[in-house]
């Protein structure tokens, strides 16, 4: 029974990649209307018109979305398989924008699943020098400017809205997080800053 799971399997996985180079050789050439036939809409075909060889490959391997057990395609499925794999594809630049910024290896592991070693080896691949040592607290009118960012990003999703605060304020993600790991409060409450800080106007 194992053996003829296997064998049907792989029969499924050869359908698949036969199935892919066909629709891609026909997005390649333009003839939409061969792709069409098959039941895959017009939004899809311009997506896929865009991928690499590798994404390809990955959506060939996505097989189990778009062939049944008894061999049919399905084109709903195949729509299915390609949001995943551009899910996927937005999350990987995600990873490498938030490792650009500053990401430590606990943030990374929090908000993308990555392990340590999964880090160090993109930071190698990306050629960005690792940090040692536990980041450094935002200072007051840092922290404020941090708060204003939340309070207008916060509907986002949460790794975008680290990646934005970031962006927004000029304050490297570590340190951002570590101030988001270190205090209990509320992220929506207003930092007052110190007196000094506001004579010297420092944030506005």
């Amino acid at each position: 029974m194992a053996i003829k799971s296997r064998s049907l399997k792989k029969l499924n996985s050869n359908l698949a990649g036969v199935i892919v180079e066909h629709i891609m050789a026909n997005v390649y050439s333009a003839k939409i209307k061969e792709v069409e036939v098959l039941g895959v809409g017009i939004n899809t075909i311009r997506v896929i018109d865009d991928f690499s060889g590798k994404d390809i490959q990955v959506l060939k391997e996505l097989s189990e979305f778009y062939i049944s057990p008894d061999a049919k395609f399905n084109a709903k499925g195949f729509e299915g398989a390609v949001d995943v794999l551009v899910n996927r594809r937005s999350e990987d630049k995600l990873k490498d924008i938030a490792l650009k910024m500053g990401a430590c290896s606990s943030m990374m592991r929090s908000l993308f699943g990555m392990h340590a070693t999964e880090c160090a080896e993109r930071r190698s691949v990306l050629n960005i020098v690792s940090k040692t040592g536990r980041a450094r607290l935002p200072s007051n009118i840092e922290k404020k400017a941090i708060h204003k960012s939340w309070n207008e990003c916060k509907n986002l999703r949460e790794s975008e809205l680290f990646i934005t605060i970031s962006e927004k304020t000029g304050i490297p993600l570590n340190i951002i997080w570590t101030y988001y790991n270190s205090e209990n409060f509320e992220w929506e409450k207003e930092i007052e800053l110190p007196i000094t800080d506001r004579k010297m106007g420092k944030y506005k």
